[in-house]
Parts: structure tokens; C-alpha cells; sequence
């Protein structure tokens, strides 16, 4: 987000439709430098019939409580010129049909004991009325997809703080404590080759551990069209460059013996990972210790994330393809230099704000389809 310069405020007194009431209107206006490339979906006109989204974040400093409350306020917008100047003007057509764009927030505050006057509340959340009816359908989906509330993701509640931004997230400690498996499928994804394609992933290997250092031309073609499944254990290792990573192996050696404050939740959650796959729907099988282990080492060897629900499914796919100690070089690897590791980081903002670019995505690309999942 780019900070805009305040240039004036002003209070007017508007009065409504039958005069009954007087409504007090805040009038905001501020000023951005044009040039930053953020800003450049400002300074072109939108192609028809598609909106960009103009989102403003007010923060509110509300008397007894010491943080501002940050309120954010949504609409499609379309960018349109106005003469031959190339003048650029933002039309919320909400605005322009001259009704006013409102929105309703819910603030859920906490009364500190034996607090400062201007601190006497903390913010435990904040958010709008439609995030909450994005919210419920998500919830409704799950449910009738499912025949039962989903544990919420992750599960360090007790170490990590909670996002003042973020929803309310629909949570049942019974449900969370069952072993019963999720419906997660088995976790196999297929692929037939014909011979060609296999000739030409075999002609890439050669070529490619000739000079690791090198990335042949035709991985990415090869790539796009899918990865056959003997192969993208070795596929995988030489994307990630992780091939020789005999450090990584020794670390996880040694990772493997030392206890972890995790462990119950990752007991817990093995049986939940691709219960229907023969590697690991077996209690004390292969898979699951296997899987044990490297959810135990990474745990131990990334401190600030530990463990989190979602990382065994990861961690599950790396064990069907590869050795515990190879997938736990690539596992290390992708969290950390392909951005994974965010998602899973405290309070999971990063993992909202994915959610949120899919859903936004969804709305401007395939509107149907998003208005079909909002309306069951």
C-alpha cells in the first residue's frame, strides 16, 4: 500500500431525504504521486466491460483505545477518460447513480484490567459486513460439502497473536480433537507420456546433470505439460537445486532426534493426511512415520513457524515422490526461496491476502462462477 498526502478534511451536515435525521459527512482529499508503478491501473483506461478494484483504508483513533482501528472500504471502479488531455477520473458507478457507497463495520473490542485511561480497550477484530458474508458462504460451502465444520487452519492459537484485521474464523475444539480424517483424497496425481515425451525428458536429464548450474531451454515446456510421476522426485530436486545438499541431510539427521513442542499436533494430524493412500492410511506405518519425522525435524529446524495443519499434506506430497532426507532439503528449499514459508507466518496475513487476490480474481474473470459459490 502506497501512503497518500492528506491535503484537507472537512465536516459538513447533510440532512436526508425526509429531514428526520442529519447525517454529519466526512469529505477527504489527497494527493499521490502519479508515476509509482502501483498507480499505474490508474493511469490507463479500463478495457470494457471489466472494473478494477479502488479500495481506501481509513484509520480511526478512537478515544481509550491506543492503536487506530484501520475500517477498509471496497468498490469496482472504472477508469475513464474525459478529453483528449488524457485525463484520468475513477467512476464508482454506485456514486454515480447517486446513491452513496456505505459500509458496515463490526469491532469487537476487549476491556483491558487496570489499563491507562486513553488504553482501557484492546481491538480483538475488525471487520466489514460484507467480509462477513463472504465469511458465511465460505462456511455454508464447507458444510454442505463436507457434512461437518473443518478444523480452522493452524494450530498454534497459544503462540501466535491474532490479526486485528482478520475474521472471525468458525472454530469447534471438539472437532479440531477427533481423529477423523479429513477428506483429503489419496494425494496421487497421475500423468501418462507418450514415448516421445519420455524420450525428451530423458535427453533433458542427461543434459541437465551434465551442468547443474544450467537450466536446459526445455524445462519450462516440459514442465507445463506435466511431469511424469517416476520422475518428479528427481525433477523436483534439481528445480529446487537442492540436489547435493549434504548439510541439509545432516541437519535433518540430527533434527530428527530432538523432541519438539509440536509433536501431539503432529501425532494428531498424520492420521488426517491422505488417509486413503496405501503410504499412509496405515497407524504406525512407513509413510506416517516417515511423515512424523519430517514434520518433527522442520518444526525444530524453523523455530518461527514450528509446525502448522496444512504443512503435513506438503510435506506428504514431497514423501510420495522421494527419501525423507531428500524431501526435507526441497521442503526447506521451497518455504524458503519460493515464498511458501509466508503463508504460514504469524497471524497468516500473507495466506488471506492470497485468498483475497483469488477470490477478487474469480469476481473479475469468471463472475458467474463466484456469484454461483456466493449464492449457495
Amino acid at each position: 500500500m502506497i501512503p497518500i498526502g492528506l491535503l484537507s478534511m472537512t465536516k459538513h451536515t447533510v440532512p436526508t431525504d425526509n429531514n428526520r435525521k442529519v447525517v454529519t459527512q466526512w469529505q477527504i482529499i489527497g494527493a499521490w504521486n502519479p508515476t509509482e508503478p502501483l498507480f499505474e491501473v490508474l493511469n490507463s483506461e479500463t478495457p470494457r466491460d471489466t472494473r478494477v478494484y479502488f479500495t481506501i483504508a481509513v484509520d480511526l483513533v478512537v478515544q481509550g483505545i491506543q492503536e487506530p482501528i484501520r475500517f477498509v472500504f471496497e468498490a469496482k471502479a472504472k477508469i475513464v477518460t474525459t478529453s483528449a488531455a488524457d485525463r484520468f477520473w475513477i467512476n464508482i458507478p454506485t456514486l454515480s447513480k447517486g446513491k452513496p457507497f456505505h459500509e458496515q463495520f463490526h469491532v469487537q473490542l476487549r476491556e483491558r484490567v487496570n489499563s491507562e485511561p486513553n488504553s482501557r480497550f484492546d481491538v480483538v477484530s475488525c471487520f466489514s459486513a460484507t467480509q462477513l458474508s463472504h465469511q458465511r458462504h465460505k462456511l455454508a460451502l464447507r458444510l454442505r460439502h463436507d457434512g461437518s465444520q473443518q478444523p480452522s487452519l493452524g494450530d498454534r492459537r497459544d503462540s501466535h497473536r491474532s490479526s486485528v484485521t482478520s475474521l472471525p474464523t468458525p472454530s469447534n475444539d471438539e472437532s479440531e480433537d477427533n481423529d477423523e480424517p479429513l477428506p483429503s483424497g489419496t494425494g496421487v496425481v497421475s500423468k501418462e507420456c507418450t514415448q516421445t515425451e519420455l524420450d525428451g525428458w530423458s535427453e533433458l536429464l542427461i543434459k541437465w546433470h551434465q551442468n547443474l548450474t544450467l537450466r536446459p531451454k526445455q524445462v519450462q515446456t516440459l514442465v507445463k505439460r506435466g511431469i511424469p510421476e517416476a520422475l518428479r522426485g528427481e525433477v523436483w530436486q534439481l528445480l529446487a537445486g537442492c540436489q547435493d545438499e549434504v548439510t541439509l541431510m545432516e541437519q535433518y539427521r540430527a533434527l530428527i532426534n530432538r523432541e519438539s513442542p509440536y509433536e501431539k499436533y503432529i501425532e494428531r494430524d498424520i492420521n488426517r493426511t491422505f488417509p486413503a493412500h496405501e503410504f499412509f492410511k496405515e497407524s504406525g506405518s512407513l509413510g506416517q512415520d516417515s511423515l512424523f519425522k519430517l514434520c518433527k525435524a522442520y518444526s525444530n529446524y524453523d523455530t518461527e513457524i514450528g509446525y502448522c495443519q496444512g504443512l503435513s499434506f506438503l510435506i506428504a506430497s514431497l514423501l510420495l515422490h522421494m527419501p525423507e532426507e531428500q524431501a526435507f532439503c526441497v521442503l526447506v528449499k521451497i518455504m524458503n526461496e519460493y515464498g511458501l514459508r509466508n503463508l504460514f507466518r504469524n497471524g497468516f496475513e500473507e495466506l488471506q491476502l492470497k485468498f483475497y487476490q483469488l477470490e477478487r480474481a474469480m469476481d473479475s474473470v469468471l463472475p458467474e462462477l463466484y456469484s454461483h459459490f456466493a449464492d449457495l
